[in-house]
């Protein structure tokens, strides 16, 4: 699922991708009731429920079900399908009636054991109940339904997606099933637990093909045209992971470690996809290494969707579905930054065959499992193949941050939070499952050792292999590899909510070393007290230089006083491998401060974090942060210096249009215009990849701080065209040009996008343009984003982007234009509360909980929730935050330099 929960709404969102120039995303989109499909079939009307608690978790387990043979007959023209699904299974109890999950299906005939069978459907609870003519005794039965069911729009269960194909509408079909829409498609045992093998058969219509889970075992020409296509049939496997695309379809390949790996495009787009199949052909090899089992398919697929699917990603066991703009290449833009995006993406989709499709979480609860882990395995596979990323600090440390940011209010729950139905897990895809649950597991591995983290994991794969399992089963695996408390420890941190804050009071010299005294409590972003927080936090201390790290685990809310090697300051939470904040007394953050630059990066990035939080939090003096910021040097590491651009950004934003932003604007483009000189316009041969990512953020960051150097270098680039510039700078001069574009320049801009018949281009060429910062031309593009000259999928991306910066407007036009948002989807569920927390208005929050009120279900409102108390506490920051910055800014920029600022080159 989804590797991206980033920064925009709850900020999936791009983590693993380059910086500033990538839409807003989720992690999983927190979908909420649907309504069902509004057709008759059969005789049968399925009006629009709400679907409140369905009663799908399973108490016991009163048949198990081992196969399922499918055959589905598709028809695109009229978006409904023909399906018959045989399934045998056998019960371990009498049972009088027999219960599956099925939605917008009708069914038409149904048999058990070959006898004709009362059934009764309950739409409301996605419920199909059988009734036979007598009780079904212990042992194996077999069952046969025939059926008819509807194909989406709304990128759930089958649905369809329309694309320009040579100037003409193609169509193709594609399935998403996670975690309850398996019963889209076929009346079956939705749960994770129930798995099963799958042999599918499906007619493909003339000159189109289908593609699956498993490589084709038959081909027959179809009566009436088209062809019957049947598969092999799978492992054992969870009802979600089952997958299906027909149309038509191209596929490049390579043999890797015995599997046919392949990229499938739509027709004409295979010419992109030799950067995703190269990095899956490094990954594969690696993970069958690491995890000790090979992958277990003959096959395995990376298919492209042809635009925005609402999932991004969907790991199906050998038929990974991905949206094309994080699988397929551009050939504009930053190469190295593409690359990243693309290995990082397959990355994770591939861990999830091991951790999620060969062993998967017994229930939704431990769903972090899935997502958790490969979070954190993406991360650590991708800096194995490629160092020169830094992909801890460019995308670990602010992922970590993005949960803490969630961890840190009041709507937060634990990683491993009790699910009483499969409609409670479509709300548990969030930051706190996927980023949360990454730094724990990147904790755990720092506190058992590479070695024993690794042992433990073979050892939980190959017990659970083709079966379920909980986090308990992992715990006991790693405690037997490490000898270590696992359990004690991972059950605090993944059974409770909220950051631990690590109080570090007092440094003594102990001799030659240093004695460190250290408090467990709890962070709150308000700053307001709380329950303590009862975990054990293990902690590296470490000394500056080579001293050698200390390893203690504090489990109370004690003092506790440690010896470290070596003289002070101690760098507490050294590496930053520890889900917890660090606050240091003042004295302790001077001397720290005073050794800046000796300190790693990963522990300036930890520092800048920790200050920022406790500025907003009014836990440290206003200025700190703007301290830390100034003493880091021109030269420092580019991915702290990009994470520091992001924070110096987030401030402006929460100026608004209060009168301390010229001053704060003036002390931010100071700071970074030597920054911006080192890296300059164009790339340097052989520079590292993440210098490319700097160069995006500084130069947009400094066009939005009113740099008039930087925007008139790009003015005069954007003039001299695309073919004067290198592929890595176009996209942010464009970015920089639309920020301040007239109306003749900015429909220059869009002329491109207008002009092309590629959803991907389309896609990276509207990216940039939502920079723009005239209200007038932001409307136009609202109005382009929202219709049908946009790509399927992109457009309330596009509005959520373009909200970041003109919320208030951003508001209004989405108000006014509801109709235009995708139908039979949650799209207002996540674009509307993400563009009303980007306002600055009071009234914003009584806007949005009225109309969360009016149009959502009481279930339906989390995320709405959430954002109200991010829009308050924004509020709170702007009103008793930002005029200490400004004071220190108008105190420091008194005498400020004279002349005018140097160009980057």
């Amino acid at each position: 699922m989804n590797p991206h929960p980033s920064g925009a709404p709850r900020a999936h969102p791009m983590p693993n991708a380059p910086p500033r120039l990538g839409l807003p995303t989720r992690p999983r989109r927190e979908r909420r009731p649907r309504l069902l499909l509004g057709m008759l079939l059969a005789g049968f009307a399925l009006l629009p429920q709400a679907r409140a608690g369905l009663p799908d978790r399973p108490r016991a387990a009163p048949c198990t079900v081992a196969s399922y043979d499918l055959e589905l007959q598709p028809h695109p023209g009229t978006l409904t399908f023909d399906g018959r699904v045989r399934a045998a299974f056998a019960t371990a109890t009498v049972l009088q009636r027999l219960t599956l999950q099925a939605a917008d299906l009708v069914p038409l005939i149904v048999t058990l054991d070959g006898r004709t069978t009362r059934f009764a459907l309950h739409p409301a609870q996605e419920r199909l109940d059988l009734l036979p003519v007598r009780p079904l005794l212990p042992g194996p039965h077999t069952l046969d339904i025939t059926y008819r069911g509807g194909i989406q729009r709304s990128g759930v269960g089958l649905f369809a997606m329309d694309y320009p194909d040579g100037g003409a509408q193609a169509r193709v079909l594609l399935t998403d099933l996670e975690p309850d829409d398996a019963r889209r498609l076929l009346p079956c045992w939705d749960v994770p637990a129930a798995k099963a093998t799958f042999r599918l058969r499906v007619l493909a219509p003339p000159g189109q093909e289908a593609i699956s889970n498993m490589p084709a075992a038959a081909l027959e020409p179809a009566p009436g045209g088209g062809t019957w296509v049947t598969f092999q049939p799978t492992p054992r496997m969870s009802s979600y992971l089952l997958f299906l695309g027909v149309g038509r379809f191209q596929r490049t390949h390579r043999i890797v470690a015995g599997v046919d790996l392949g990229v499938i495009t739509v027709a004409g787009a295979t010419g992109r996809a030799e950067v995703a199949l190269d990095a899956a052909a490094r990954l594969l090899p690696f993970y069958n290494a690491y995890f000790g089992l090979p992958f277990p398919l003959p096959k395995l697929d990376l298919i492209s969707a042809p635009g925005a699917i609402a999932s991004v990603a969907m790991e199906n066991w050998g038929a990974i579905l991905l949206s094309e703009s994080v699988l397929l290449s551009t050939g504009r833009g930053d190469a190295a930054g593409e690359a990243r995006r693309i290995c990082a993406t397959v990355a994770h989709e591939l861990s999830h065959q091991w951790f999620g499709n060969l062993v998967t979480m017994a229930w939704w609860d431990d769903l972090w499992l899935n997502e958790g882990f490969a979070s954190w395995m993406d991360l650590k596979a991708t800096d194995r193949l490629h160092p020169e990323w830094e992909v801890w600090l460019t995308s670990g440390a602010p992922d970590k941050e993005a949960a803490m940011n969630e961890d840190e209010k009041g709507s937060t729950h634990p990683i491993v939070q009790p699910i009483g139905s499969v409609y409670q897990a479509e709300q548990s895809f969030d930051m706190i499952t996927y980023k949360k649950g990454m730094a724990t597991v990147q904790m755990l591995e720092r506190y058992v050792g590479e070695e024993a983290f690794r042992a433990g994991v073979r050892a939980y794969l190959a017990r659970h292999a083709l079966g379920t399992a909980t986090s308990g089963d992992l715990w006991a695996e790693l405690e037997r590899a490490s000898g270590r408390p696992v359990a004690r420890v991972m059950r605090s941190y993944t059974l409770k909510a909220g950051v631990p804050l690590v109080e570090v009071l007092g440094e003594t010299p102990a001799g030659p070393d240093t004695t460190v005294t250290l408090r467990r409590s709890r962070y709150e972003e308000t700053g307001a007290p709380r329950p303590p927080l009862r975990v054990s936090v293990p902690l590296v201390l470490q000394g500056l230089g080579d001293a050698a790290p200390v390893q203690v685990l504090l489990e109370d809310d004690r003092p506790h006083a440690v010896t470290v090697p070596g003289p002070g300051p101690v760098r507490v939470n050294a590496g930053r491998h520890t889900y917890a904040r660090v606050r240091y007394a003042p004295a302790l953050l001077d001397r720290l401060q005073a050794r800046w630059g000796g300190l790693p990066p990963a522990d300036q990035l930890g520092l800048i974090y920790d200050t920022w939080a406790f500025n907003r939090s009014s836990l440290v003096a206003p200025g700190r942060l703007l301290e830390l910021l100034t003493a880091l040097p021109a030269d420092g590491d580019p991915a702290v210096w990009q994470k520091a651009v992001e924070i110096l950004e987030r401030i402006d934003h929460l100026h608004g249009a209060s009168p301390g932003r010229a001053a704060f604007r003036a002390f931010a483009r100071r700071l970074l215009q030597p920054v911006a000189l080192r890296v300059g316009w164009t790339p340097a041969e052989g520079e590292p990849p993440v210098r490319a990512g700097l160069r995006a953020s500084v130069l947009i960051a400094l066009a939005r701080f009113g740099d008039r150097a930087v925007l008139e270098d790009a003015r005069a680039r954007f003039q001299a065209g695309a073919a004067a510039a290198s592929p890595e700078t176009w996209p942010v001069i464009r970015a920089v040009t639309a920020m301040h574009a007239d109306r003749a320049t900015f429909e220059a801009l869009l002329a491109p996008v207008l002009g092309s018949g590629s959803t991907l281009d389309q896609e990276q060429l509207l990216t940039p343009l939502t920079e723009v910062e005239d209200p007038a031309l932001a409307r136009r593009l609202l109005e382009l984003s929202l219709s049908d000259r946009v790509p399927g999928g992109l457009g309330p991306l596009l509005v959520m982007a373009i909200g970041e910066h003109h919320p208030d407007l951003t508001w209004a036009f989405v108000m006014a234009h509801l109709d235009r948002l995708p139908r039979e989807s949650d799209t207002p569920l996540i674009t509307v509360p993400s563009i009303a927390e980007a306002s600055l208005r009071p009234s914003r929050a009584r806007d949005l909980a009225r109309f969360t009120r009016a149009r959502f279900a009481p279930a339906d409102r989390h995320t709405a929730r959430e954002a109200i108390l991010a829009l308050r506490f924004n509020l709170r920051v702007h009103r008793r935050v930002l005029p200490g910055l400004d004071a220190w800014c108008a105190r420091r920029d008194r005498d400020p330099p004279t002349g005018p600022a140097p160009r980057p080159e």
